[in-house]
C-alpha cells in the first residue's frame, strides 16, 4: 500500500509505543502531520481514499483516526486497497501470535 507523505517541517513525532494508545494506532501509526491549526492522521496514499482522523492536538487527530479505522473495516470493501492491507495486516499478526 502506497502511504502519503507530506513536508519534514509538517509532520509531527510521536512515540507511538505507550500502552495506552489504541491498539489500532500502535499498530498502523499513521503519518501524523500539523495543517495550519489542524493536526492530521492518516494511513493511506491521500486524504481522500486514506483512513484520516482530524483534531486540534496530535491526540485529537489520533483518536478520531481510532474511531475512523474502526468504521471504515465495519464497511469493509474488497476493492478497498486501504482496508485490504489493514485487514491483511491483522490476519497476518493473528496467525504470528498462534
Amino acid at each position: 500500500m502506497e502511504q502519503m507523505n507530506v513536508s519534514e517541517e509538517q509532520k509531527i513525532s510521536f512515540d507511538f509505543s505507550p500502552i495506552t494508545l489504541p491498539g489500532y494506532v500502535r499498530e498502523f501509526q499513521p503519518l501524523l502531520f500539523q495543517e495550519g491549526s489542524k493536526f492530521v492522521a492518516v494511513l493511506g496514499p491521500n486524504l481522500e481514499s486514506g483512513i484520516v482522523g482530524t483534531g486540534d492536538s496530535a491526540e485529537a487527530a489520533l483518536r478520531d483516526w481510532n474511531i475512523n479505522i474502526k468504521e471504515r473495516l465495519r464497511k469493509a470493501d474488497e476493492n478497498d486497497a486501504v482496508t485490504q492491507f489493514v485487514m491483511d495486516t491483522i490476519h497476518t499478526h493473528k496467525k504470528d501470535t498462534w
